[in-house]
């Protein structure tokens, strides 16, 4: 079974992450649990216990970058979000990109997605494949956009290394034991396959 993590108000599940492409599972691993301690901190802070179930992505994004920071304390990540990317050839506006993060010279661009926002997703949260198909579909693209524009600034010799990643944040509605033995296993089983792309999971109930 794999590790909880009790916070104040509610029980995470360890990030069940499946690395095809190089990410840094250390740093996304910890950068989760952050979130996880921003979300309870803001919680018990502001007495909002329900806060989750009407936010949209932009706000879930900003506790994520947020718990990046407040536990930054060798000031080794720097931190854009909602900024403008800019075609430079032609003076033009590409958009405007959720999140951008350099960790000791590892850039990320980040497209974050939240299940109300006009966002139709099939409901059977364990097919995998057909995530990674709706991921490469409608996020791959916007996010590919906004690398090959800013490819030459973040590819340079200095830079370690660059990912992509898309955070999707859904509400489900099952019981929360129930979940957990089907992530357990129908996601601990896809996490052995070989995909061309990486994915993470993980997810929060209430005691």
């Amino acid at each position: 079974m794999y590790q909880l993590i009790q916070k104040d108000n509610f029980t995470a599940i360890e990030p069940i992450i499946c690395n095809s492409n190089g990410l840094n599972n250390d740093f996304l691993n910890e950068s989760l649990c952050n979130f996880f301690s921003e979300m309870d901190l803001y919680m018990n802070e502001n007495e909002d216990y329900e806060f989750w179930t009407s936010q949209q992505e932009r706000t879930f994004l900003s506790m994520f970058l947020s718990g990046i920071v407040r536990n930054d304390i060798k000031s080794e990540s720097t931190i854009l979000q909602e900024y403008g990317v800019w075609d430079d050839e032609n003076k033009k506006s590409k958009g405007r990109c959720d999140a951008y993060i350099n960790n000791k010279r590892n850039a990320i661009l980040i497209e974050a997605k939240r299940d109300f926002d006009n966002l139709k997703i099939n409901d059977s949260h364990w097919d995998i494949d057909e995530w990674l198909r709706w991921d490469e579909d409608v996020i791959g693209p916007q996010l590919f956009n906004y690398y090959s524009h800013q490819k030459k600034y973040i590819t340079k010799p200095t830079f370690k290394s660059c990912q992509l990643i898309t955070l999707v944040f859904k509400l489900v509605s099952i019981d929360p034991i129930k979940h957990l033995n089907e992530a357990h296993e129908y996601l601990g089983q896809k996490k052995d396959s070989k995909f061309s792309r990486g994915w993470f999971y993980t997810f929060l109930f209430h005691e």
